[in-house]
């Protein structure tokens, strides 16, 4: 299994590849549609600010690789921009708006419908994005009787032998999207430039990043450089097991989502 990404590969998957008339041809009832999603931002002085769009690109078409010929998943253009407001102030980041963001998707899901989709799954990136997503599919199904599932790549990062603290706090350009940069696209990381920051005064509050009990933040309020977590501590041996994983993770969830049935 291969880990080196060169750029896109819209393989056979790839819908906007064929006619109008091989698309009405599709059994659209027992299809799957794949939107990713993810951003152009600054992500510290180590990476490149299209690191959520590359990795994104990258573990969809690394999942893809992995799923039986027969299946009916076919593969949307991605939004490479996404809300990234967060990191206002960092030269190279380009956002759209909370606004923007719930109307292209709703758009898109009333395009879906109205060709005569069903499901489609959407395959996010960018930490910022979550919210938005979940508003417009709880939208999407009740508005138009969309299957929608929604998958945060992020919450899939897993690499056991890292501190704690890392783990809890490595939410951005830190040890998992840079051992991750590493297996897929090493000649984009600068491993001359490592910075770690944490935000010590949220490890000290009950007020955190993300969760259940948490404070709103920019990322200048926390990260002088952009970077939320420590780069020094990754691998890229540790980017292809997180790879390897998470590509089979996401092929199992596109063929879980090809079978699900909402109770009536």
């Amino acid at each position: 299994m291969r880990t080196r990404y060169e750029g896109t590969v819209w393989n056979d998957r790839f819908l906007p590849r064929l006619t109008t008339e091989e698309i009405a041809a599709i059994p659209k009832d027992t299809a799957l549609l794949i939107l990713p999603i993810a951003s152009v931002e600054q992500h510290g002085n180590h990476l490149p600010v299209f690191t959520d769009s590359l990795l994104n690109e990258s573990l969809i078409t690394g999942a893809i690789e992995l799923l039986p010929d027969d299946v009916q998943v076919w593969l949307l253009p991605p939004l490479q921009y996404g809300k990234s407001n967060e990191h206002t102030g960092f030269s190279g980041t380009f956002s759209l708006s909370t606004s923007a963001l719930q109307g292209v998707l709703a758009d898109l899901t009333r395009s879906m419908k109205a060709d005569g989709w069903k499901k489609l799954m959407i395959i996010n990136s960018h930490g910022g994005n979550p919210e938005i997503i979940t508003l417009a599919a709880r939208d999407a199904r009740v508005e138009l009787d969309l299957e929608i599932f929604c998958v945060n790549t992020g919450g899939l990062y897993v690499e056991e032998s890292l501190p704690a603290r890392e783990l809890e706090y490595g939410i951005h350009g830190g040890a998992l999207e840079t051992s991750l940069m590493l297996a897929v696209k090493p000649d984009w990381v600068h491993t001359d430039r490592y910075t770690a920051e944490y935000p010590a005064f949220a490890e000290c509050s009950c007020f955190k990043l993300g969760g259940e009990v948490s404070f709103n933040w920019k990322t200048k309020d926390i990260s002088h450089t952009g970077v939320i977590g420590d780069p020094a501590l990754s691998t890229a041996e540790a980017g292809v097991q997180i790879y390897r994983r998470v590509t089979r993770q996401i092929a199992d969830m596109m063929l879980a989502a090809l079978v699900f049935k909402t109770q009536r």
